[in-house]
């Protein structure tokens, strides 16, 4: 995700448009656990590190998955978000980490409440902090001020649809 935003930032900039972005910290620690215990580090080694050196910083985590099409789907999105949103307007680019929920306190599980996660709470793999999952679900949200998209175009399954543009978009001006 990381690397998707120098481009963004160029083209939000070009637009006049405001590029705001909100990463899952969680997300981070998780894979740097997995990737420290990879390593052969124990729990408290790995517990040390993620102290001492917090994600966000200067450590990130990396996660395994097809960068090909996460890159082309959040590229796509922001482009069509660069066309047509006016000029003052805003993207926003979320990240939440949805499977496992880490829980350690009440905190957290309010964190997760209030996060709109949707997932019921009882059916959900729950890890402690020292604990690493052998797979993550990670949502990814692109929200802009432009032009919405008609929930009968969403109705009629236009918006995945191969090559088919939405009567919203065929008028970009009609938005201003």
């Amino acid at each position: 995700m990381r690397s998707m935003l120098l481009p963004l930032h160029l083209a939000t900039d070009a637009r006049n448009l405001e590029l705001v972005t909100d990463l899952d910290m969680s997300i981070d620690e998780i894979a740097r656990r997995a990737a420290y215990e990879a390593l052969g580090e124990d729990s408290a080694a790995v517990a040390r590190h993620l102290k001492e050196e917090p994600s966000g910083v200067n450590h990130y985590g990396a996660v395994v998955g097809d960068e090909t099409r996460l890159r082309q789907i959040v590229t796509n999105l922001a482009s069509n978000t660069c066309k047509f949103t006016p000029s003052g307007g805003k993207l926003t680019i979320r990240t939440r980490l949805i499977h496992p929920i880490v829980l350690s306190g009440e905190r957290k599980k309010e964190q997760v409440i209030n996060s709109g996660n949707i997932l019921n709470l009882q059916n959900v793999e729950q890890l402690n902090e020292e604990q690493t999952p052998d797979r993550i679900v990670v949502r990814i949200e692109v929200a802009d001020t432009g032009s919405s998209i008609r929930l009968q175009d969403m109705a009629q399954s236009k918006l995945f649809s191969a090559f088919n543009q939405t009567e919203q978009g065929r008028h970009p001006s009609s938005a201003l």
